[in-house]
């Protein structure tokens, strides 16, 4: 609930109010609950430093003979950085003066920021983790071969596709294959082969880096792959595709702004982490028998 004060009441209910709370500014609120101006430190501040030789009762102002503040409002959907010039002020009421949802402060963006920071960070050593983890368990020849796998879209469903609607225009059943269906069936292969091409294009993998999340559990997960893995983690491929598919929503989270991140995020990040870590200490403490490696097996859409 926001932290609100009637225009009429004394500012020294103000000023215990913004004590006890601990808050700078408190939205001031006149008889119809709409929101008239911002009660704070500094506004008080500045009128006491005005009146302060006059002969009034202290005790008789009340919140509307101070020198409100004039609020800035930010819409809900609204970023942070849009409608707010951050240089010039260090807070701003979220909503309308009918609608009062809340208060944002600097302390709350820097607060979100970092959260977000540290999510980044904690994402990116995952990541580095992770492809360390392939430069163990994978010569140079076959990190070649299994970019190139991936790079390969032949057997996309774009593909089977289209080689399925082309064996219906050709052949023994091209005869039993209507004119204008004849054209319609041409126009979706041009359309299906045009899209496994922009795809091919656009997940190239030419380098680790060009991994995305998703296709690192691709291959760690495959089951002709998972056998170079296994001794690595010691646990059972389910529960670990369980944690991973969670991390990469957690990334998805992070990269595209969906939602807040919170400590309980940032924890599960860390422990992912943290876990990847010991893993491959103990890879390195223990090296795998180089002389029969895992083949290398083609990885296929399931």
């Amino acid at each position: 609930m926001v932290q609100t004060i009637r225009d009429v009441e004394p500012v020294a209910s103000a000023l215990e109010r913004l004590a006890d709370s601990g808050y700078d500014q408190l939205p001031v609120l006149d008889s119809g609950g709409r929101v008239v101006g911002v009660f704070s430190w500094k506004s008080f501040g500045r009128r006491l430093s005005e009146i302060y030789s006059l002969e009034v009762d202290f005790a008789s102002l009340s919140v509307l003979h101070t020198e409100l503040d004039q609020p800035q409002y930010l819409d809900p959907d609204t970023y942070v950085d849009t409608e707010t010039d951050w240089k010039e002020t260090d807070y701003a009421l979220v909503g309308s003066p009918d609608n009062l949802l809340g208060v944002l402060t600097l302390t709350d963006i820097y607060g979100r920021l970092n959260d977000f920071a540290e999510a980044f960070v904690l994402i990116f050593e995952i990541e580095h983790e992770i492809r360390d983890l392939f430069r163990d368990l994978y010569s140079s020849e076959e990190l070649l071969l299994l970019m190139k796998e991936l790079s390969d879209s032949s057997d996309e469903p774009e593909s089977r596709a289209a080689e399925a609607l082309q064996r219906l225009t050709e052949g023994d059943c091209a005869a039993d294959v209507p004119p204008a269906a004849a054209k319609t069936i041409s126009y979706a292969i041009g359309q299906m082969t045009k899209a496994a091409r922009l795809k091919a294009r656009s997940r190239t993998v030419k380098e680790l880096e060009d991994f995305s999340f998703a296709q690192y559990g691709h291959v760690i997960f495959d089951a002709d792959h998972w056998p170079r893995f296994d001794p690595v983690f010691n646990q059972p491929r389910e529960i670990l595709q369980l944690d991973f598919n969670a991390i990469n929503e957690l990334r998805n989270a992070v990269f595209h702004f969906r939602r807040g991140i919170g400590p309980r995020d940032t924890d599960r990040l860390r422990r992912f982490r943290d876990r990847l870590r010991y893993d491959r200490e103990l890879l390195r403490s223990q090296p795998l028998d180089s002389d029969s490696p895992a083949p290398i097996m083609q990885l296929r859409p399931r």
